[in-house]
């Protein structure tokens, strides 16, 4: 079955590139964990929590900005120049860190930074992929090991950091994620040759919103984006709670809880990979849909920490099973010419909708209880579910008229 799982890495561009970003991944995820626990250690509040993580989602409303850099501009260079700000926010935290626990306006300010240099780097990461593969026919595999990668650092990531911060504290996890940063810069110097698509100096964001106007399963793709964006963020935003007031485990039982969802997503992403054509992956997002909301809710009326594990692997699986069968489908519609500016919304509504779906987690956990913030979250996925199904039928015929289309244009 996984026989053709890793064959986008036959590209050497593309492998170096996986490994740069398996690394900076990894340094990202132990980065966000410290974040997490740092600002409800400090301000012991569900909705300051909330607080600082939605100050790192907020800058994405501007993502289309970065999309139009990516079709504009050599995608190469936007990736050295973002990777290069974000080691210096990671450089400063190490500052702070070391001078003393960093308050929590350093929190908002250091997550708002990174929000603005993620903003600038998603899209022209997603857009970038396209220039390594050379070609649809292996970039449906390159989007989905893209996935594995981020996937992979979050199985790693968070059980690293609870684990190392417990023991070292917050300067060493910071000072990890620099070096991570560092191997990320390094692999794209050492990247040469790969397809390149000839920036467009007149690109604009109109003939974006033009090409969504008349392609109706985009414009579904990116609905399913937003509703999974506002359903995912109480599992984001309020695990810290469930860990340190709720079962009782600490910055280590954090990290497990996340590695769990971690364990989940790694295997749905493999499974992904090894498919050969992105067809029928409409089903796989509509599925993901429902396991994603029944496992909300199972969470949320549980209390038993192995069974909390094991909910949040099935959460993290069904998870990937919609965000990835839905950014394959949209990459294997979009003309390359629009590929950084369409991926950009993408990104937009998916981790743009964060910032008010963790403020509304956590002034619903805060008004009611914690599990209530997860039960709404599950509640809106399954909503989603049977949208979807009753679109399935029209959705996939869409889909595959449109990539007909496509085809015989190019």
């Amino acid at each position: 079955m996984f026989r053709h799982t890793f064959r986008a890495l036959s590209h050497r561009a593309f492998r170096r590139y996986f490994i740069g970003q398996g690394v900076s991944q990894t340094g990202n995820w132990i980065q966000q964990v410290v974040l997490s626990w740092l600002a409800y250690e400090n301000s012991g509040s569900a909705l300051w929590l909330g607080l600082v993580v939605a100050a790192g989602q907020a800058p994405l409303l501007l993502a289309p900005l970065g999309g139009l850099l990516a079709d504009r501009h050599d995608r190469r260079r936007l990736l050295l120049i973002s990777h290069g700000l974000g080691l210096l926010v990671a450089c400063w935290l190490i500052v702070l860190s070391l001078t003393g626990s960093p308050g929590l306006p350093a929190l908002l300010l250091a997550s708002l930074a990174l929000g603005g240099i993620n903003a600038l780097e998603m899209p022209v990461r997603h857009a970038f992929i396209a220039n390594l593969v050379g070609g649809t026919e292996l970039l449906s595999n390159a989007v989905a090991l893209n996935s594995l990668v981020f996937n992979g650092a979050r199985l790693i990531g968070p059980p690293l950091a609870g684990v190392l911060f417990a023991a070292f504290g917050a300067p060493l996890c910071f000072a990890l994620n620099a070096l991570s940063y560092v191997a990320a810069l390094h692999s794209l110097l050492r990247i040469r040759g790969g397809r390149r698509i000839a920036p467009d100096g007149k690109a604009c964001l109109r003939q974006s919103f033009d090409w969504l106007r008349t392609t109706r399963p985009a414009r579904w793709l990116l609905f399913t984006a937003t509703l999974t964006s506002i359903s995912l963020t109480p599992v984001m935003t309020l695990l810290p709670v469930y860990a340190q007031d709720i079962f009782d485990v600490g910055p280590t039982g954090l990290g497990q809880l996340l590695g769990a969802s971690g364990i989940g997503a790694l295997a749905a992403t493999l499974w992904l990979a090894a498919r050969r054509t992105p067809l029928r992956l409409e089903v796989s997002m509509t599925g993901g849909a429902l396991l994603f909301g029944l496992s909300c809710i199972g969470f949320a009326s549980n209390q038993i920490f192995w069974l909390a594990c094991l909910l949040l692997a099935v959460g993290g699986a069904s998870l990937v099973a919609v965000t990835t069968s839905s950014t394959t489908l949209l990459q294997w519609l979009v003309p390359d010419a629009l590929r950084g500016r369409i991926m950009a919304l993408h990104g937009m509504f998916y981790l743009g909708s964060m910032p008010f779906g963790s403020l509304l987690a956590g002034a619903i956990a805060e008004r009611w209880s914690v599990p209530m913030a997860f039960m709404t979250g599950g509640a809106t996925m399954l909503a989603l579910t049977v949208l979807l199904a009753v679109q399935l039928p029209r959705l996939a015929r869409e889909i595959e008229q449109t990539r007909r289309k496509a085809m015989a244009a190019a």
